[in-house]
């Protein structure tokens, strides 16, 4: 596994309910929001200009 693998990586968890049927639960880890905010301050600038005429609302 690499770092990328890593940090996108994150436990999965099953989750019963009442009606019988299984629901996924993932709850990522520190290290993913870590790395992004770290990150997002060498490039945030910049992504935001470009995803700029993407954003609505």
């Amino acid at each position: 596994m690499d770092l990328s693998d890593f940090v996108a990586s994150a436990p999965l968890t099953p989750l019963l309910k009442p009606d019988g049927v299984i629901h996924p639960i993932v709850v990522g880890t520190i290290w993913r929001r870590l790395v992004s905010k770290v990150a997002m301050i060498g490039v945030g600038k910049n992504v935001a200009q470009y995803l700029n005429d993407f954003q609505f609302g």
